[in-house]
């Protein structure tokens, strides 16, 4: 669990140890990105994921 509201509601959870990157929130982060350094650093660590991704990927497909 990542973020819970004073109600107790959950807001945001992640994966540890996941194959790769994995995080569900009940809000919309991309509204405020600009105004929020939280929500900025989250799709910067989803962007990392996906470049690091796309890497492995390329490479496997050159060693097959």
């Amino acid at each position: 669990m990542e973020a819970l509201a004073p109600d107790g509601l959950v807001e945001a959870i992640s994966v540890e140890n996941g194959k790769g990157f994995a995080l569900a929130v009940q809000w919309h982060p991309e509204f405020q990105v600009m105004d929020n350094p939280h929500y900025l650093t989250l799709f910067q660590s989803f962007g990392k994921a996906c470049r690091q991704r796309s890497v492995l990927r390329q490479k496997l497909l050159l060693s097959a």
